[in-house]
């Protein structure tokens, strides 16, 4: 919370947020974990190592608990997740498949911090984009931005926000950079007839 917002939030808005969000991420068609790779990077190799001695290795073992018994997490009824890399939304930059991914789209409905990204991506992809949901920048982009426009974080007007989609999302290809409740966002507009990815940071390198 303090690396997002700059401060851990209220006792009573996490206990709103927080089930929401665990919904929204266990419920998603594809999910995206650390690969083996994260993992061999944080063992340490010249003793046993449980990944109990840090923060990041706690926090690895809990997605691989979480990975392990995603059919205790996830609402009955629906079809088992695709597990795929945390770092694909970089690896289809790298591997330049965007465009590709884009190309018969339609309609686009934009959620993110950046003022400038419909032009950007439509001159960038030829997108027509057709609705974009302006967030607060959080703590992680926000120094890159010209402004918080008025000071607010995301948790705060999140309702606010998902409010604001609307029926935008309905047949429509949603592309949204939130950061951690960009998740929320993410289910909220499938939820509305939508096709809905976390792109992430690449809206900030774009």
């Amino acid at each position: 919370e303090r690396i997002w917002w700059n401060r851990p939030l209220d006792t009573q808005l996490r206990s709103q947020i927080y089930p929401r969000l665990a919904k929204s991420i266990f419920d998603a068609d594809c999910i995206s974990i650390p690969p083996v790779s994260r993992f061999l990077r944080e063992l340490k190799l010249r003793r046993e190592d449980s990944l109990e001695t840090s923060l990041t290795g706690r926090g690895l073992r809990t997605v691989l608990h979480c990975a392990e018994h995603w059919e205790q997490l996830r609402s009955g009824g629906l079809p088992p997740p695709i597990f795929t890399s945390c770092h694909l939304h970089q690896d289809l930059e790298l591997w330049n498949c965007f465009g590709e991914l884009f190309d018969g789209a339609g309609e686009v409905v934009l959620v993110s911090c950046h003022p400038e990204l419909p032009d950007g991506l439509h001159a960038r992809f030829g997108l027509d984009v057709v609705g974009h949901v302006l967030l607060p920048p959080d703590q992680v982009t926000g120094p890159f931005l010209a402004s918080n426009r008025d000071g607010r974080a995301l948790p705060s007007v999140l309702d606010t926000i998902i409010d604001d989609l609307g029926d935008l999302p309905a047949g429509r290809l949603v592309l949204v950079g939130g950061g951690l409740l960009g998740k929320l966002i993410v289910a909220e507009a499938r939820a509305r007839g939508g096709v809905a990815l976390d792109v992430g940071s690449i809206f900030d390198h774009w």
